[in-house]
């Protein structure tokens, strides 16, 4: 079991206690770096404890108040080599105090035995006042501590320009060219460090800092400037691209900048990923008067400090009198316990300046249109939002738009972070060699061939049924999911990157078009978003059928439990019967207990034979789960006619709901029932009826 500990005030840590197996003594290095290859960061426990039983209260119940503190046998080290030399000794005893330890070895890391972002502050104070002071891109960059000493003997450490350590090194492992994420306002490259945890990525990551920018002798004065620093400091990592940059807020600003400049000299960009970063123009609307210039502030330190505080305490943020006092507002957070004791005044005021000096340089930045490929990752949209923070027009239409939710603050907090991190792992992955086509129907080579898309977790014989009641000289091909025969390949987990796959794979088929798209359910966001794509290239697109597809929208996400359940409801449906389980009784299982459980009874139900191999159902569900976790809403809107065919056993007011979304995304719009369920609508006898409605819009003029 994993709590967390506050042992020394302000210093809250998670610790795991744990039962070892006779005849074996757990690592706890060994252990954290098993759970860091599936948890982030901030997940990991700072200390590992093994018990020889969990004490309990009388009632049975564990006691946790009696769990012991960890000493240095659960701390997360690396060997008891014994401090060496002046610097280090003296390292390890502010080390020792911060962290609560007796003792430390040279090769111990500062991260791994507990440290996080605000005793990084504490420790980089304590240095100072013994004459070691150094910056926070170097601590990042040198966590051990010999590493740490090493650096402050060797060199002469300045502060003067918060460029030295530029970029900071979040993750130095990878095969394929790095990722560099670009600080936002405060400067700080700590913020993407949990980001860079969760990340599966074979890329090195990196973080450029400007915390302190202010503070230098001839600081950059336009946004241009900036990024030019940071061009430098990029080009000393990786000389040539591809680059991949990406960045929250501002710093989705940043990278596009900078992107620019590499561009301008002949570089290749390869990524660009903004997090809810808004066009410069949708702010500078704004009345930057002084009044407002202190309501920013004001906003910053409320921003700044929910990150700290507990989501209980919060509205006394809310409450604060304007303009705030940041004197006030630190004894306040004195008081509550909110920062550490040893985060001083100047350190809170640090960060706040570099705010209000960078990004007044953003507010006045006007982006040069691009043919750049940007992937904006935006919070949950307000209605009154353009869902593409103003960047359509000025970048590629080729950009990708995925919703994660959240606000502009939580998208780079659990759980929105995940989804965030998720995301990006799909577009940075590399291009998958793929083949989605599937020949359902050979027809004859005068005709223009039909593209199907099926549901969710679905492969292309769920249109078996139905392609046979077609005509017969009309070619037919279906477009199979990634991932579905192969679960150690990476779904598609937008429906912008699905559709453009799709449409390479359709024009080794037919080069040009006309092109005839039909999408069921999940397929229909994809057949209408490869519409979209096809539009924008200036191809034509003679038909667009929605077979009972969910209006386009914000999914919230679903759990391994969730979506077993959604795929047990589809086989509901297809067998027009319920299979004996429930989720209660999947709840206590194991993710691949759920899915042996639930290929046994599809054996049963004569869904499955007994030689059907449980990978068959584990591909099904490595896609379905993938795509039950994407959300989409599309940039623009489609200039034709949409057809939706929606099944006539179903809610009707959901119906109703769901067309009248759908029509504010299509010039035209009609819509048809036709007999049988979401799944039996494909399959006969319904599926007579379904072949008639699309042979009738496909011969009209």
């Amino acid at each position: 079991m994993v709590i967390a500990r506050e042992d020394t005030p302000g210093d809250r840590r998670l610790v795991a206690y744990l039962l070892a197996e006779a005849g074996h003594t757990p690592e706890p290095a060994r252990l954290r770096q098993q759970l860091a290859q599936s948890l982030a960061e901030y997940m990991l426990p700072a200390a590992f404890v093994t018990l020889e039983s969990f004490p309990l209260t009388p009632n049975g119940k564990l006691d946790r108040q009696a769990l012991p503190a960890p000493d240095r046998a659960a701390a997360v080290t690396r060997g008891d080599e014994a401090p060496a030399g002046e610097v280090e000794k003296t390292l390890a005893a502010i080390w020792c105090e911060l962290l609560g330890l007796s003792q430390v070895g040279r090769h111990d890391n500062f991260f791994e035995l507990g440290g996080h972002s605000l005793l990084a502050v504490q420790l980089l104070n304590r240095m100072a006042t013994t004459g070691l002071a150094i910056s926070l891109a170097t601590l990042f960059a040198n966590p051990s501590l010999a590493q740490l000493a090493g650096v402050i003997q060797y060199r002469e450490e300045s502060l003067a320009s918060p460029f030295a350590d530029n970029p900071v090194v979040l993750r130095g492992e990878g095969a394929q060219p790095p990722l560099f994420l670009v600080h936002e306002p405060s400067g700080d490259p700590l913020v993407y460090s949990p980001l860079a945890t969760m990340l599966r990525v074979d890329r090195p990551v990196y973080a450029l800092s400007a915390l302190g920018l202010h503070t230098t002798g001839n600081p950059p004065t336009s946004l241009e400037a900036l990024a030019a620093c940071h061009v430098e400091a990029i080009r000393r990592v990786q000389p040539h691209g591809p680059y991949h940059l990406a960045g929250w807020s501002l710093g989705g600003v940043i990278s596009y900048e900078i992107a620019l400049q590499l561009q301008q000299s002949g570089e290749d960009i390869a990524f660009i990923g903004m997090i809810d970063s808004y066009h410069p123009a949708a702010h500078q609307k704004r009345d930057f008067s002084a009044s407002s210039e202190r309501a920013l502030r004001d906003e910053m330190i409320v921003n700044f400090l929910s990150l700290h505080v507990p989501e209980s305490e919060r509205k006394m943020l809310a409450q604060l009198q304007s303009p705030i006092d940041i004197q006030a507002i630190f004894y306040l957070c004195r008081e509550h316990n909110w920062l550490p004791k040893d985060i001083g005044y100047e350190d809170l005021l640090l960060r706040l300046e570099t705010v209000l000096y960078i990004r007044p340089l953003g507010l006045r930045y006007q982006p040069t249109p691009a043919d750049l490929t940007i992937n904006l990752y935006t919070a949950k949209p307000d209605e009154s939002d353009d869902i593409w923070r103003g960047w359509h027009g000025t970048v590629s239409s080729d950009s990708s738009l995925h919703v994660i939710g959240g606000t502009h603050l939580s998208i780079m907090q659990p759980p929105f972070l995940a989804q965030l991190a998720r995301q990006m792992t799909a577009d940075l992955l590399p291009r998958s060699s793929s083949h989605p086509v599937v020949v359902m129907q050979e027809g004859a080579a005068c005709e223009t061939p039909l593209f199907c898309i099926p549901g969710a977790g679905a492969s292309a014989f769920s249109f078996l049924e139905l392609v046979a009641l077609l005509p017969a000289n009309l070619p037919v091909y279906a477009l199979q999911a990634r991932g579905l025969t192969d679960v150690k390949t990476m779904p598609h987990l937008t429906i912008e990157e699905t559709a453009r796959d799709y449409i390479c794979a359709m024009r080794e088929r037919q080069p040009f078009g006309p092109y005839h798209l039909i999408g069921h359910s999940f397929g229909g966001w994809i057949a209408f978003e490869i519409a979209l794509q096809l539009q924008a290239q200036g191809e034509m697109v003679a038909r667009l059928i929605i077979i009972d597809s969910r209006s386009p929208g914000v999914k919230p996400p679903v759990s391994h439990l969730g979506a077993v359940m959604k795929l047990i409801s589809i086989y509901n449906l297809m067998l027009n019967r319920e299979l004996p389980i429930t989720e209660d009784a999947l709840l206590g299982m194991e993710p691949h207990q759920r899915l042996i459980c639930l290929h046994q009874l599809l054996i049963e139900a004569g869904v499955y034979t007994r030689n059907t191999p449980l990978s068959l159902l584990a591909g099904v569900f490595h896609v379905l789960y993938a795509n039950l976790n994407t959300s989409y809403i599309p940039r623009e809107r489609y200039l034709g006619v949409l057809h939706s065919i929606n099944a006539q056993e179903a809610n009707g007011a959901e119906r109703e709901q769901r067309e009248a979304v759908w029509r504010e995304y299509a010039t035209q719009f009609t819509t048809i029932l036709s007999p049988g369920n979401h799944m039996t609508m494909l399959t006969m006898p319904h599926a007579g009826a379904l072949a008639s409605h699309i042979t009738t819009v496909l011969s009209q003029p």
